[in-house]
This record gives C-alpha cells, structure tokens and sequence, in this order.
C-alpha cells in the first residue's frame, strides 16, 4: 500500500512499494490529510508516460491506482 500525507499544498510519499507490470487494479493508496482539508472534496490525480487519470478518494481517503497507469509497458517508467 502506498501511503501519502497531504499538509496544506505539500504532498510527502510516507510508504511506497515497487510497482508490477500488468497488476492492474491491485494498488492501494490511503492519503491522510491535515485539518486544512476538511470539508473539501478530495480526487486523487495520477500521472505516467502521456496519460494521467483522476480517482475521487472513498470516505477512508482510499483509491486504488487506475488500471490503466498500471499496464506499464516499459521497465523504468515512474509514476506520479
């Protein structure tokens, strides 16, 4: 599981885990959020090679990584 803490506009990486290629729909990321964030709505954006794909957070602060920033066909690629 991958876990993020977001403190007002900064996002800090506090346990990460390599990524698979092909492990689609496998991936949890939990964010905790300062009290900054109450009473906003909360939609997780991530990022790799030329697409990107938005996830609204569950009341937990929980999404799983979209399958399709998972399907990485190339060794090396990041993800943010």
């Amino acid at each position: 599981m991958f876990i993020l803490c977001a403190e007002k506009n900064r996002l800090s990486l506090q346990q990460g885990e390599p990524l698979t290629s092909g492990s689609a729909g496998v991936y949890q990321v939990l964010f905790r959020f300062s009290p900054d964030w109450d009473g906003l709505s909360r939609t997780a954006c991530f990022r790799s090679g030329g697409q990107s794909a938005c996830v609204l957070l569950d009341e937990s602060g929980t999404c799983t990584v979209p399958w399709e920033l998972t399907a990485l066909e190339s060794e090396g690629r990041h993800l943010f």
